[in-house]
């Protein structure tokens, strides 16, 4: 390469730069006069976006994680709340609030299969339910439901319908999407839950409660692949309660869930 050859490459790479400088793609150090690229930006943690706490409000206590007639931890009760709720639609947790309802109480309505079908049609803007059980071995139990619950000949509800223990130990069993049996109301029992099980019984309920809410059954079922929910598989009720679960404000029960 000649004379005028290393010229133009020099005029070329010194173009080339000026560029870069009115570009933004590269700087001049104003200490040692070199050219250096810029050092990308650094996410701080003001920078990232973090979701506020879940609340939680109750319009009435829960007799349900109660004891002997001892009221319960008083934090307890919205841990477990939050546990339900993690595995429910997104579409009721997306306000960051939710409210729950106490829609019908053993303890506060009697024990009556047909009283708990009133309560429940008195759900307004939604449908979605969390039923609750204590049995007399201490064991708490239910589940979340999609559709009301009302009186109907045949199986309905979604996927989105789940069961799970609370005590003694949380545990939640989702739709195994082997059947499509959910909830089913009749006029003289509840039931979740069905199907073939993985022994090849005909039919098991995950839960059933006869028409006075007294007496119950638990096995496992096709449905959700549970276990038993109760350590015994047919259990006495000494507590049920239903609870409509909707997005909401923060009321004077609201716990906040850290």
């Amino acid at each position: 390469i000649g004379f005028l050859g290393w010229v133009l490459m020099g005029t070329l790479g010194r173009l080339r730069a000026w560029r870069n400088r009115r570009s933004g793609k590269v700087r001049k150090d104003v200490h040692d006069n070199r050219l250096s690229v810029p050092s990308p930006a650094v996410e701080t943690l003001e920078d990232i976006s973090v979701p506020p706490p879940l609340v939680v409000s109750f319009d009435a206590p829960s007799q349900v994680l109660s004891s002997r007639g001892e009221p319960a931890d008083e934090h307890e009760w919205p841990r477990l709340a939050k546990a339900v709720l993690k595995h429910t639609p997104a579409r009721i947790r997306a306000g960051g609030h939710v409210r729950w309802s106490l829609l019908y109480s053993t303890d506060r309505d009697g024990c009556s299969l047909n009283t708990l079908y009133r309560k429940a049609a008195e759900i307004s803007s939604r449908e979605e339910s969390v039923l609750l059980i204590r049995d007399e071995s201490g064991a708490c139990f239910g589940a979340f439901c999609t559709q009301r619950w009302q009186k109907r000949p045949m199986y309905y509800g979604t996927g989105e319908t789940f069961v799970f223990k609370l005590k003694p130990e949380m545990e939640v069993f989702s739709w195994s999407r082997r059947d499509s049996f959910f909830q089913l109301a009749r006029k003289d029992f509840l039931a979740l839950g069905g199907g073939p099980t993985s022994r090849g019984d005909v039919q098991g309920f995950a839960l059933r409660l006869d028409s006075e809410l007294l007496q119950g059954t638990t096995s496992e079922s096709g449905t959700f692949r549970n276990p038993p929910l109760s350590n015994d598989p047919e259990f006495k009720v000494v507590v049920a309660e239903l609870w409509s679960v909707e997005p909401g404000r923060r009321s004077t029960l609201s716990k906040k869930l850290d």
